[in-house]
């Protein structure tokens, strides 16, 4: 069962990183960007899903540090996947979200966020650490769009980015750290962490810009 579950966890992170960046490249609202989009989505539903059962099956072997990696991995990818479709939602429902997921994953996220960062302090795990900060910014970030009306006629266009951009470095950050030993040999430990942070370095830059240049279109102030 174990063998079975990490194959389909491999298999729909890989459809999902297969699809990421037709949805960036093409025309916002499009065929192609819904399409390819909706592909990224369905593989990375079913890379979180399954990596939440990797987590309970590591921490249950004792294996601490791989079931708290796997599981705040697993409910970022899984609450940003959520809050990026439902901020499609509030494009006609300004006002504030009653969801009950809306409103409740990002405050799990958040709470097992601050629980994997004290975990990764506590035991010397500082890269765990500093990867559950995504989360806990992540679900506080969420949380708040989803409790309050938007703020501007097209917040909903920007929270679908970003959740849409952590979903994307998640994926990313996940496929460098557990693979980065197999692609390169041995990782010294003085640049052991550089897998952990390279993915956000090159994604939220352009992504930062990206959202200027539609805030500047949309004639909002940035």
């Amino acid at each position: 069962m174990s063998n079975t579950v990490l194959t389909v966890h491999i298999v729909g992170g890989m459809t999902g990183l297969a699809t990421m960046v037709v949805p960036l490249v093409t025309k916002k609202g499009g065929p192609w960007h819904r399409r390819a989009g909706w592909g990224f989505v369905a593989g990375m539903r079913v890379s979180a899903a399954s990596g939440l059962v990797l987590a309970v099956r590591f921490l249950v072997e004792g294996r601490l540090a791989d079931g708290v990696f796997f599981g705040v991995l697993s409910l970022v990818l899984a609450e940003a996947l959520w809050s990026g479709l439902a901020a499609l939602r509030r494009k006609r429902r300004p006002e504030a979200s009653r969801g009950v997921i809306d409103r409740g994953l990002p405050a799990v996220l958040f709470v097992a966020s601050v629980a994997a960062a004290l975990f990764g302090v506590l035991r010397g795990e500082f890269l765990i650490a500093l990867f559950s900060g995504i989360g806990v910014a992540n679900g506080a970030g969420s949380f708040r769009f989803a409790v309050r009306p938007l703020p501007s006629r097209m917040a909903w266009w920007y929270q679908h980015m970003s959740s849409m951009m952590t979903a994307c470095i998640t994926a990313v950050t996940a496929v460098l750290v557990v693979n980065a030993g197999r692609i390169f040999g041995p990782i010294p430990d003085a640049v052991v962490w550089v897998p952990w942070v390279l993915p956000s370095l090159i994604i939220v830059p352009p992504f930062v810009v990206w959202i200027r240049y539609y805030r500047a279109k949309f004639r909002e102030a940035t």
